[in-house]
């Protein structure tokens, strides 16, 4: 989901030229998506324990 939402905003700033279109922004977005998925799960997996 977020690579989809991350390529729509690329793709927009290139088509309407506003912006710059880079494929390291998509990439470093849904890296960025991934690290913090893992997060709260590690996050989750701790509460659910302590419970």
């Amino acid at each position: 989901m977020s690579g989809m939402i991350s390529c729509i905003v690329e793709f927009s700033q290139f088509y309407f030229k506003l912006g710059l279109f880079e494929f390291d922004d998509i990439f470093n977005n849904m890296l960025g998506a991934l690290a913090g998925w893992c997060v709260f799960r590690i996050l989750r997996s701790f509460r659910r324990k302590s419970s």
